[in-house]
């Protein structure tokens, strides 16, 4: 019924291109001739060539307006929502449920482990700006980095803001074998060129995350990124993969 596409970042370049305007192109491929596009692409390049597929489509495009990176995926979805005619109760009710696993979401407490599958510049951003605001309103001792990246990203650029915030960094790769991951000595290697902090290298992420467990203190904070293989992999500390299957949810009680 509806074309939809979020604010366009640098993702999966080696397949999609290596400019904002060459990725928008692959997306705009989702709009339908005298279909109706809703987007939140504020990039100019990206907009351009939109709005170039829509007039090409006869499509109709719908932006929404958006200068804070905390609402503009819910406001993009209310637009549709109320597009569809859902009622503006149910679409709030349905917004403040909403939840993706491993989008800074908190394991435990003493010490904080978060899992965020942030994997470009983008989201790693918004990660730091998210782990800012935490450690405002939790008293943090020490940050712990457990991370991988899969390869054809660019290192420095996904982790110049995020490794600023760590005490200690595990570099490790997904045990997913389908994907190829940073070599976790090469990771190691480049990000302490950003900062220089204590390291370890570790092929299975569980060896790292036990290293860790018997290191930290109750006030410390460890933090999962750069992947969503690797916090899928490490998810499974917490939360029984069975048990996900036998409910229907990756959020069993």
């Amino acid at each position: 019924m509806l074309s939809v596409i979020t604010n366009i970042g640098l993702d999966h370049t080696f397949i999609l291109g290596k400019t904002i305007a060459k990725i928008a192109f692959e997306k705009a491929g989702i709009i339908r001739k005298n279909g109706i596009i809703f987007t939140a692409a504020t990039r100019p390049n990206a907009l351009k060539i939109i709005k170039k597929v829509c007039a090409e489509q006869h499509a109709k495009l719908l932006v929404v307006n958006n200068n804070s990176d905390e609402t503009v995926n819910r406001d993009l979805a209310s637009a549709v929502a109320l597009h569809l005619k859902i009622n503006k109760h149910a679409i709030e009710a349905g917004l403040n449920t909403a939840k993706l696993p491993a989008r800074f979401e908190i394991m435990q407490e003493q010490p904080f482990i978060i899992l965020d599958g942030a994997h470009n510049p983008d989201k790693f951003y918004y990660l730091t700006k998210q782990l800012k605001q935490f450690k405002k309103e939790y008293p943090i001792n020490k940050t712990y980095l457990i991370s991988a990246l899969t390869t054809n990203k660019n290192i420095s650029q996904c982790f110049i803001k995020i490794i600023q915030e760590a005490d200690y960094l595990y570099c490790v790769r997904s045990l997913n074998t389908e994907r190829a991951f940073v070599k976790p000595k090469k990771l190691a290697e480049e990000l302490t060129k950003l900062k220089k902090i204590p390291k370890q290298t570790f092929l299975n992420p569980h060896f790292a995350l036990r290293d860790v467990l018997e290191r930290v203190d109750k006030n410390d904070l460890i933090i999962i990124t750069g992947s969503f293989f690797l916090c899928g992999d490490l998810r499974n500390h917490w939360i029984d993969p069975l048990k996900q299957l036998e409910l229907r949810t990756n959020f069993p009680k």
